[in-house]
């Protein structure tokens, strides 16, 4: 064969292996922004800013955050919302004495003593779990840990539904603002149709900021009470200083739904 017959196979080959690669590139560019593209597509463009972007609407950056982790546990939403309303004053977060007749268990428990019985400022799915808990106390207006355990596992379905509607307001927040739309796919042959999230290009820069907004809590030595919220929703609790109402915030938190996860066990 002759030198210019295989410089010319040579090119052949370089070419078409370029275009193989240009095709697979703009494939994978056509493809839906799912979720797990997102976590990796954000990666490149994170940047530490000190603005959230979902600072006025706790269910979208619930719902974001549990996109940019894959989970996010129902006792750390909880724990964001007591936190939360600690800070503005809605309830306040003690130990205190054990209830005779109606508590049981240690002689000082974590509680919450309600300050506001109409708190402004609450909606959607956060108005729903403070009335929620506000309903279970009796007339001292406060609620035990051991009261929580006992409520929360004979009203778990209560309990669930009141979680199951963070996540429904956070996705119809998402979609109504442009960040993430639904897509039909079919699956097993075609008989099977589900729905899953696919996000826009707005949806992409917000969670990459909501990821910077993260990285700058990380980096604060003491976290302001106004940003308590936030910090424990995306995890970043070592930095917040008043270690004893974070303490009564997650245990509280973690016996409503341990006590929740319990009841439903035993109807099983």
């Amino acid at each position: 064969m002759k030198i210019n017959d295989i410089i010319f196979v040579v090119l052949v080959n370089i070419i078409s292996l370029l275009i193989i690669l240009v095709c697979v590139f703009i494939w994978k560019k056509r493809q839906p922004m799912t979720a797990r593209r997102l976590r990796n597509e954000i990666k490149r463009i994170v940047k530490t800013t000190d603005s959230n972007p979902f600072s006025d609407d706790f269910c979208k950056m619930r719902m974001m955050a549990a996109v940019l982790e894959d989970y996010i546990p129902y006792e750390r939403t909880i724990a964001a919302l007591l936190m939360s309303w600690t800070q503005k004053g809605f309830i306040a977060l003690e130990m205190t004495p054990k209830k005779r007749l109606k508590s049981f268990g240690d002689d000082i428990q974590e509680s919450i003593r309600f300050i506001s019985y109409e708190p402004k400022g609450l909606n959607g799915a956060e108005q729903m779990l403070f009335q929620m808990l506000l309903n279970w106390t009796d007339e001292t207006k406060i609620l035990q840990k051991s009261e929580l355990y006992q409520l929360s596992r004979s009203k778990y379905n209560l309990v669930f539904q009141r979680m199951e509607q963070f996540i429904i307001q956070g996705k119809h927040g998402l979609r109504a603002t442009g960040q993430m739309q639904s897509e039909k796919k079919r699956r097993h042959f075609g008989f099977l149709e589900e729905q899953r999230p696919i996000f826009t290009q707005k949806g992409v820069r917000q969670a990459a900021q909501l990821k910077g907004y993260q990285q700058w809590l990380q980096s604060q030595n003491n976290i302001s009470a106004t940003l308590w919220r936030d910090a424990v929703l995306l995890d970043v609790v070592d930095n917040i200083d008043n270690k004893q109402l974070l303490s009564i915030a997650k245990t509280l938190s973690s016996t409503i739904i341990t006590a929740a996860n319990a009841g439903k066990q035993s109807k099983k």
